[in-house]
């Protein structure tokens, strides 16, 4: 649930610096400041009430969330 997801990101983060899409930073660093904000917009939006669960909400941060990270990383 935490270390595999990391592990990809890590990767996927790796493969974009050796490729020069993303400014030089610590992979490790990177997948950690990207998936925990994930991961805690996830689990709030499980600790919704389940009788009414709004979605919208939860998209808009993560998408801002996306949007962010990919404006301090790209070149």
């Amino acid at each position: 649930m935490i270390e595999l997801p990391l592990a990809y990101a890590e990767l996927v983060f790796t493969k974009m610096i050796e490729m020069g899409l993303i400014r030089r930073f610590d992979p490790k660093i990177l997948a950690v400041e990207y998936q925990y904000p994930v991961a805690f917009i996830f689990s709030t939006y499980l600790m919704q009430n389940p009788e009414y669960p709004d979605s919208s909400s939860t998209e808009k941060l993560l998408a801002d969330h996306v949007s962010f990270f990919w404006n301090i990383i790209k070149k």
